[in-house]
């Protein structure tokens, strides 16, 4: 049977250190940039939205679409943090635009 002391000593403690692709980048020497072109239109925000589809999923879609049309994924702007924040604007501006609009009874 082995004590908590000797899982301690053998480094089993459940937390490891995982490099990200970046981090492992920079210790090889190569600049790592994130990407820094917006993709995300107000078309195809609307058309993710109306089509339900998930920002996980959405993520997934646009880099194999970029790869597809040859272009570096990494170059662009596609995470889901930004894809959601990106949303949230837009419906925003959607809800302002039909808030101001005159209703037609």
């Amino acid at each position: 049977m082995s004590t908590s002391n000797e899982m301690e000593d053998s480094g089993t403690s459940g937390e490891q250190f995982l490099p990200t692709k970046a981090a492992t980048l920079e210790l090889q020497g190569l600049n790592v940039e994130r990407g820094r072109k917006n993709i995300f239109t107000k078309d195809l925000l609307s058309i993710l939205d109306r089509c339900k589809i998930s920002d996980v999923a959405a993520v997934f879609i646009l880099v194999e679409a970029a790869r597809a049309f040859g272009h570096d994924p990494q170059h662009y702007i596609i995470n889901r943090r930004s894809l959601r924040a990106f949303r949230t604007k837009n419906r925003i501006e959607i809800h302002e635009f039909l808030k101001n609009q005159p209703q037609v009874i």
